[in-house]
């Protein structure tokens, strides 16, 4: 697999030598063969076999290991992988496997729908695509974009308007292909849709291999990365399975430990760094150990500008972008960011949405996943956490999840607030205040979902003043980074957590002066 990676990266970002695809095409097929002949299903494996092999356009080899791995297993991964393959090998029959991947698919098949939509889009076919989506496709930003182009080439403009405004808060993420872009399109303009470079989906915005390597990962780079692990980790699985794994890896990025001495791995990073490289970090730790969805990609973590070849998954970027911004929330924990902003019925429903937050989580999330085929087992390996059991799962192969909720910083508090009166602020430690010379500050505090907080650091200049101050619905929090140039005399704190909306308990975590 990895071997086909390095010929194809040869034959994309440099020689497009005739002779390096089929070396890639060669080496993914006897990878599938391998993969086959053990009965083990792996669908990032599939999804690379699909763009490599549809790339060289060798429909027989398709035709064989694809039908192969079909008899094995009916996910719907596969019939879309087998769609693509024969897509881009220019094969009619295509058309077919798409609706067999919908078919299979459930849930509305937002995956299946989105590709078979590009293709009938760039096969000229406005109006099945029209047909294929409704105006309800909200759950699914990236479906109501292709609708709007149909919509837009049909003259139907104020439909395509209102199609094209769903997308709107992920135009900045998620660049989409040049393919659908209208020329002198004022509707698209307006809605701030951005492209890409050709050739597909947005994952092409990363096409470009580059020698160097940023110092800073920005947030498009980490959102890559992320699509990348949840396309090897959860692939194939449902819209709420895809989320909660996204939420794994946010949970790990913000807590940064799973707490002292209790056998689990140890989340190492550096607080002080860009949140980008933070998710870097924790993604790409042990080279694939921590997650092995990563291994597929490994390139990806010494060259966050590399692309891997990956067949576009709709979902997956959704979920990684929306995991990342709190748009979509925790369905372990039930914690939606800043509230819930539009109720799909369930935490795993793809309609379910957040008012979004890069920082905030609860202790009860998932911090640990386990792939199985089979059942859960009681606890992930070397690490007593409690297990949740496969959570929106929709097939036998899935992950199980698990929490850890030590927070593992230093001091938990409790405390009780009621906005509005003489009780809207409680002060810790416990009404006093701590003397650090640490570098970073920071606290976790946790109440009710309708408890809206300001989360306050105090220090003393002479007097006590504000360092840093954070809002949050449910859960907030702060980690600040101390000046070099504060004296000795500055270095005295004390947190405050002030009711803005709501009466009720919260605990609150303090670094460990």
């Amino acid at each position: 697999m990895l071997l086909a990676e390095v010929d194809f990266d040869l034959y994309t970002g440099h020689t497009h030598a005739a002779t390096d695809l089929h070396a890639a095409a060669a080496e993914i097929a006897k990878a599938m063969e391998f993969s086959l002949a053990k009965a083990n299903v792996n669908y990032s494996l599939y999804s690379m076999a699909a763009t490599i092999l549809g790339a060289e356009g060798d429909i027989a080899t398709i035709d064989s290991l694809f039908t192969e791995a079909l008899a094995r297993d009916g996910n719907y991964s596969i019939y879309l992988d087998y769609a693509l393959a024969l897509a881009a090998s220019h094969d009619p029959r295509a058309e077919a496997l798409f609706k067999e991947a919908i078919a299979a698919e459930g849930e509305g098949a937002p995956d299946a729908r989105s590709q078979y939509a590009e293709w009938l889009l760039r096969q000229g076919r406005n109006s099945d695509v029209v047909s294929l989506t409704d105006s309800g496709d909200a759950g699914l930003a990236y479906l109501s974009f292709l609708r709007g182009v149909a919509l837009e080439r049909l003259g139907r403009l104020e439909e395509a308007s209102k199609a094209y405004a769903v997308y709107t808060p992920y135009a900045q993420a998620i660049p989409v292909s040049p393919d659908f872009a209208i020329p002198r399109s004022e509707l698209q303009k307006a809605a701030g849709i951005q492209f890409g470079t050709a050739g597909g989906s947005p994952p092409s915005q990363f096409s470009t291999q580059s020698s160097v390597i940023p110092k800073a990962l920005n947030d498009s780079q980490a959102i890559q990365g992320l699509y990348y692990l949840l396309h090897g980790e959860a692939h194939g699985q449902s819209a709420g399975g895809i989320r909660a794994e996204g939420w794994v890896v946010r949970n790990r990025v913000l807590r940064g430990s799973a707490g002292p001495g209790n056998g689990c791995p140890y989340i190492q990073e550096d607080f002080s760094a860009a949140l980008g490289d933070r998710y870097k970090s924790i993604m790409c730790q042990g080279n694939g150990a921590q997650f092995n969805g990563m291994i597929p990609c490994l390139s990806w973590c010494s060259n966050p500008s590399y692309a891997c070849p990956f067949s576009y998954s709709a979902p997956e970027w959704q979920a990684a972008v929306n995991v990342y911004y709190g748009l979509e929330p925790d369905p372990v924990a039930s914690y939606c960011p800043r509230g819930i902003t539009n109720w799909g019925g369930s935490y795993c429903a793809a309609g379910t949405r957040c008012g979004g937050d890069t920082n905030t989580y609860l202790l009860f999330g998932p911090l640990f996943n386990f792939g199985t085929s089979g059942n859960c087992p009681a606890n992930p390996p070397a690490c007593p956490a409690p297990g949740i059991g496969k959570l929106c799962a929709t097939t036998a192969s899935a992950n199980c999840f698990y929490l850890q909720p030590t927070w593992g910083q230093g001091p938990i508090y409790s405390g009780w607030v009621a906005a509005g009166s003489q009780y809207a602020g409680q002060y810790f430690p416990y009404g006093t205040y701590y003397y650090s010379t640490k570098t970073l500050q920071r606290a976790h505090v946790e109440g009710a979902s309708y408890l809206m907080t300001y989360l306050v650091l105090w220090h003393w200049t002479g007097q006590w003043q504000v360092a840093a101050i954070s809002q949050g619905l449910g859960a907030n929090d702060v980690t600040f980074a101390v000046p070099s140039s504060w004296p000795a005399s500055y270095k005295y704190f004390m947190w405050e957590v002030y009711a803005v909306q709501g009466t009720g308990s919260f605990f609150i975590g303090v670094s460990n002066p």
